[in-house]
This record gives structure tokens, sequence and C-alpha cells, in this order.
């Protein structure tokens, strides 16, 4: 990801038919203001034909991308402003069929409508006994089953930094401050497949995003107001 070289519009994603945003363009507008938190939306007609994209999003959202309508297999996950000139280094050139967004808090000066949409953990992660604040507990087996040292105070460590995740972990289970999420990555650079966490849950298989042995490294970031 890095850093817009054009203006998008405020609370916008920009799709780009081809590569370094050449050819037709889609634009999802309004996203927190007119399109409902958490559900999946389809890119419509046009899915399945992006190979760049371009974003601007209120402090404290997140939007997902997925491979699939339902919302799963590969995803990517955008906040703040940026852009993707080559969506084939994510391996999701032509693939994205839809998106959702979410509000993570951290945020004091946001509209009501986005703090009434302040999500406790992604789709498909499920609720769980919280375990100690600010802390990630990785497991060899799915469903939570023979568990590793907790890896805690998470947002003491660098931020925007991959750190590695334990060797065979199969499942996950977290508990985060608000306006801070952690994405888990194929790569140490973050590009490729890739799955975000916040809130607090469980992930019980990481099947569903096609990270199966591929959870390699884990980064936090702060998507709330600037301190």
């Amino acid at each position: 990801m890095q850093p817009p070289s054009a203006t998008a519009p405020e609370d916008s994603l920009l799709l780009f038919k081809d590569k370094n945003f050449d050819d037709r363009m889609t634009q999802v507008s309004d996203i927190t203001a007119s399109k409902a938190p958490w559900k999946a939306h389809s890119l419509g007609t046009s899915a399945k034909h992006f190979s760049s994209i371009r974003w601007n999003l209120p402090r404290g959202v997140i939007v997902t991308l997925y491979e699939e309508d339902d919302g799963l297999g590969r995803t990517i996950n955008l906040w703040g402003t940026g852009e993707i000139a080559v969506l084939k280094d994510w391996k999701l050139d032509n693939q994205l069929s839809g998106w959702s967004w979410n509000y993570v808090g951290g945020v004091t000066s946001t509209s009501k409508s986005v703090k009434e949409a302040l999500s406790e953990r992604p789709r498909f992660a499920r609720e769980v006994e919280t375990i100690a604040a600010d802390s990630m507990v990785t497991f060899r087996d799915r469903d939570g089953k023979d568990p590793m040292p907790p890896i805690d105070r998470i947002s003491d460590r660098p931020a925007n930094t991959y750190h590695e995740v334990p060797k065979g972990t199969s499942s996950l289970r977290w508990n985060l401050p608000e306006g801070v999420i952690v994405t888990f990555a194929a790569t140490k650079d973050g590009v490729g497949q890739q799955l975000a966490a916040w809130g607090s849950g469980q992930f019980d298989t990481f099947a569903h995003w096609k990270m199966n042995d591929k959870l390699k490294f884990y980064s936090w970031h702060w998507l709330g107001e600037k301190k």
C-alpha cells in the first residue's frame, strides 16, 4: 500500500479496470453514510474486473475487500487514505467480488451513525471468553485447542511493522483496544494474502480465507484519532 498519488473523494473507494489506475473506474461513494456496516456488499456487474484501487476512509473505519461475494476467500484490508497500483502483487487481480466496512473505535468526533456501527469483531469470528486486554493467544490446532504462550501488550510493540507469528498457528483468539486492528500476512512486507482482527473474538480456522499454514506475520495499526 502506498500514499495516494491523486485525491479520492472522502468516504469512498475507487476501483480501476487496469493496473496503475487506468481504464474504466468504479466508485463506491458515501460508504459509512449509505451502506450498512458489517454486511457484505457486492461490487455488482463490474466484479472480478479490477486491477488497482484507491481509497479515502474516515478515521476508525476499515474496509475489507473479498474474493467471494459472501465475504470469504482472499481478503485485503484498507483504512485511512492510500492506493494499490497493482493488485496482482496481492494475488487479487481480477478477483474482487465484494466488500464490507466496520468501525473499530478510537474516534470521539465521528458521526452518530458511525459510532453506532462499532463492531465487536470481524465477520465469521466468534465470541469467546475474553482474554487479557491488548493480547493474542495462538493455538496449534483448530477451534482454539493446544494454546501457545500469549502475545501480550501488543500496542507497546512498534506499530506498522510485521512481527513473526508463532510457527504452526492454526487458530487464534484476541482482545484488542478500541481503534486498534491487527493484520496477519503470509509475507513480512504484508503484501499478498491477508487477514485482519479487531475487538475481541476467535478465528477457529483460517481456511475460509485460504490462509491455512500461511499466517506467518502480524502487525498492529492505530485507526483512531491522532494522538
